[in-house]
């Protein structure tokens, strides 16, 4: 396989505009794989890219961008498979010092957020400080330039650290709410809809959190709307999920399973265990309800056994549920 080249400089020309299109498009078609979960479709594009005799000809900013996206992908299918975090490292060191050598403020911006969040997926349910420190720093860049979106997508990223903070208290989720409804102003204002769907479920969970179950069910609604409008089907079995968490609470089971099944059956086509056996354990709960015992009792066994694999949360949550339905035996 051809080796890729290093960035032709002082390029002119339509030569040089047709070659950039060309990786742009490239790299494009790569990221919509990506939101559909078709991660080493994702990545084999990339590669390709890089292995073309035009990839030397496309200029150093088009490079440090297939570099970013290349570790977003590594990311996201770390985040499923719960395993090949290090992957992220190679490539996003990589755009971090195309970045600095360029200057570019847009640049260094998403890098430090990709820092942040590679850290928030290797550390779910309990984000360390650094997270924050990489999302301010590219607030800082992103409105030195006016980005919006990254505006929204930093503010974003620092409200999750508040949320899953190891020790949260009321305070972080009221700092969590703040950041997340400054993500809805910013997104409602330029039309955006990626960072508004992750905004509006997190402000479903705090609304769960706080029991107040007929405000989280629109956000949850809202948040499943936008991703299925914007072709985000890597996210969409959590957005169900969310909804028939919501439902669960509310007593309404038949609308609780459906939407916990449809999760469950996302999930398992997409590589994603975490969202698959939280939906199987929301599932196993309707089962509990309904009085079908041994069929709750099927779905729980299935998470406990699963459970150590995915996280201490979900392994807890399991061996209450089988403790409950034991003691009611």
């Amino acid at each position: 396989m051809r080796k890729p080249r290093g960035p032709v400089k002082d390029l002119t020309g339509d030569v040089a505009v047709e070659c950039r299109e060309a990786i742009r498009s490239i790299v494009e078609i790569a990221r919509i794989r990506m939101f559909q979960a078709h991660f080493d479709d994702a990545l084999s594009l990339l590669g390709s890219a890089a292995a073309l005799p035009i990839y030397g000809l496309a200029d150093a900013r088009e490079h440090a961008r297939l570099f970013l996206l290349k570790a977003e992908a590594l990311m996201f299918r770390a985040r499923f498979a719960g395993s090949g975090h290090d992957a992220v490292l190679g490539p996003l060191e990589k755009a971090a010092a195309l970045a600095e050598e360029l200057n570019d403020k847009r640049l260094v911006a998403d890098v430090a957020v990709l820092r942040g969040w590679a850290l928030a997926y290797r550390h779910i349910g309990a984000a360390p400080p650094e997270v924050h420190a990489h999302a301010q720093r590219s607030l800082d860049r992103r409105e030195e330039i006016d980005d919006q979106v990254g505006i929204a997508e930093a503010l974003f990223l620092i409200g999750l650290v508040h949320e899953q903070k190891k020790d949260r208290t009321e305070e972080d989720v009221a700092k969590a709410e703040a950041s997340y409804r400054e993500v809805l102003a910013v997104t409602e204002r330029i039309g955006e809809k990626r960072w508004r769907s992750y905004a509006t479920r997190h402000l479903g969970w705090i609304s769960l959190h706080r029991e107040d179950l007929d405000e989280a069910l629109p956000f949850f609604e809202e948040s499943l709307r936008l991703r299925r409008e914007i072709g985000l089907r890597i996210l969409v079995a959590q957005a169900y999920y969310a909804l028939g968490a919501t439902h669960l609470e509310r007593g309404e089971l038949d609308e609780a399973v459906s939407h916990c099944q449809r999760a469950y059956n996302l999930a398992t086509e997409l590589g994603n265990p975490s969202t698959r056996f939280w939906a199987l354990l929301a599932i196993g709960e309707v089962h509990e309800r309904r009085g079908e015992r041994e069929q709750a009792m099927d779905c729980y066994r299935q998470v406990l056994e699963a459970a150590p694999a995915i996280g201490e949360a979900l392994v807890d949550a399991a061996k209450d549920a089988i403790e409950r339905l034991e003691e009611t035996s």
